[in-house]
């Protein structure tokens, strides 16, 4: 039997370097193992940033740092196989490029890998009218989550109030209930589908994950010296982001104070 050598950390760092160089190559064996996978009928997409102190990387560039960190990076994105379980096709790319780029790029390659038919499940840091605009345009089915920080998520929340509480609208998932509604948006004169869903359990452990941070928060400020109501305020905004409405400024014998308004 013919021995095997092992390779060292030496031959591994070789090795990958010459793969990373050789595009065609990749290709065609993501071509080739994208047949040998099956049938796909759903692709998950993500992207993953990497920050980096390197000074020699052509792809470590400034760009929109996910982790928040003041740093450049280099993106990477992944495509995934549900069915299989397997991943399908990764690519790096230079840590400037939005994600919308990105995802144009991506379908490129899953048109040279015959895809056809697919569903792309996203999360919801692809969400943006021009990546919809771009999926539609592809006339790809898609599942993405709607960011909380977009108004339309309020909006269908306020507009569905009622149903979202109606019991003929509930269903059970595991040991939990759920409530669901359909509805539909307009989103640059695209109608979209969209699918609410809502649990009381989880929407109480949240106001109450929020008001303790809200409380920590005003426990902490009132401890700190301010010198005008400015600085209040980016204090607050820089230990928990969105909570400024939450809070209002005083003065008290001179000095200023930070105290919650009436949350509900």
């Amino acid at each position: 039997m013919e021995e095997v050598t092992p390779l060292r950390s030496k031959d591994l760092t070789l090795f990958t370097q010459r793969l990373g160089r050789r595009e065609r190559e990749r290709l065609a064996f993501a071509t080739a193992w994208t047949k040998q996978c099956g049938e796909v009928e759903a692709i998950v997409f993500d992207i993953t940033s990497l920050s980096s102190y390197a000074h020699f990387i052509d792809y470590v560039e400034w760009g929109y740092n996910r982790d928040e960190e003041s740093l450049p990076q280099i993106n990477f994105g992944v495509i995934y196989a549900e069915q299989a379980q397997l991943p399908l096709y990764y690519q790096g790319y230079p840590g400037s490029i939005p994600d919308v780029t990105t995802l144009k790029n991506i379908l490129n390659y899953l048109e040279l890998f015959q895809l056809k038919e697919r569903l792309f499940v996203m999360d919801r840091g692809f969400y943006s009218a021009s990546n919809l605009a771009t999926m539609h345009q592809a006339q790809l089915a898609f599942l993405i989550p709607l960011s909380r920080s977009v108004k339309l998520f309020s909006t269908l929340l306020f507009k569905n109030k009622r149903k979202l509480s109606d019991l003929n609208n509930s269903f059970v998932f595991g040991e939990e209930v759920v409530f669901h509604v359909e509805d539909r948006v307009e989103i640059n004169q695209i109608v979209f589908q969209v699918h609410l869903y809502f649990n009381d359990r989880r929407r109480s452990e949240e106001v109450s994950s929020f008001l303790r941070k809200i409380l920590a928060l005003e426990t902490a400020a009132q401890k700190q010296i301010f010198q005008n109501k400015e600085q209040a305020m980016e204090y607050l905004a820089g230990h928990l982001k969105g909570t400024t409405p939450f809070f209002q400024v005083k003065s008290n014998d001179g000095q200023l104070r930070v105290t919650r308004k009436k949350l509900f």
